[in-house]
């Protein structure tokens, strides 16, 4: 009779580990299927923010050299003030405007990058549930009768 006890305690445990890695892999597989797809939308919400960040970099790049110089020579003429005073305050407008790009820009990379945090939840859950079931499994140790 004790030797049949050990038995079925020792299958027991096997079964209870056996299940455990079992679940394990099914709950790395559905981990990574769900970080596929967060990565697959965010790369989608992500394209259309980065081309305005593109954009408004590639305005700064090119309106400093051109269009700041002609805006700041008519606005010297109209308004009777010194050249470089216009330079000066045509150039403040530029970088305003410039701000307000990568502002945008950055403000929607950061919408579009809080998709992960559904990935970052789960697998926070799922790392509990893991050691929680560890722990559960270990404070089941088989006893053996003598």
């Amino acid at each position: 009779m004790n030797g049949q006890r050990i038995d079925e305690t020792a299958a027991n445990v096997g079964g209870n580990v056996a299940n455990l890695a079992t679940d394990l892999i099914s709950l790395t597989e559905l981990q990574a299927k769900l970080a596929i797809l967060d990565l697959q939308e965010t790369t989608a919400q992500s394209v259309t923010p980065a081309a305005v960040l593109v954009g408004g970099a590639c305005l700064v790049l090119g309106t400093i050299p051109v269009a700041l110089l002609g805006f700041s020579g008519l606005l010297a003429k109209g308004a009777g003030i010194s050249l470089e005073a216009a330079m000066l305050l045509i150039s403040l407008l530029a970088l305003a405007a410039a701000g307000l790009c990568v502002w945008f820009g950055y403000s929607r990379i950061l919408t579009a990058m809080r998709v992960l945090d559904r990935s970052r939840q789960e697998f926070h859950a799922n790392v509990q549930w893991i050691k929680k079931a560890i722990q559960h499994s270990s404070a089941t140790k088989p006893r053996f009768y003598r």
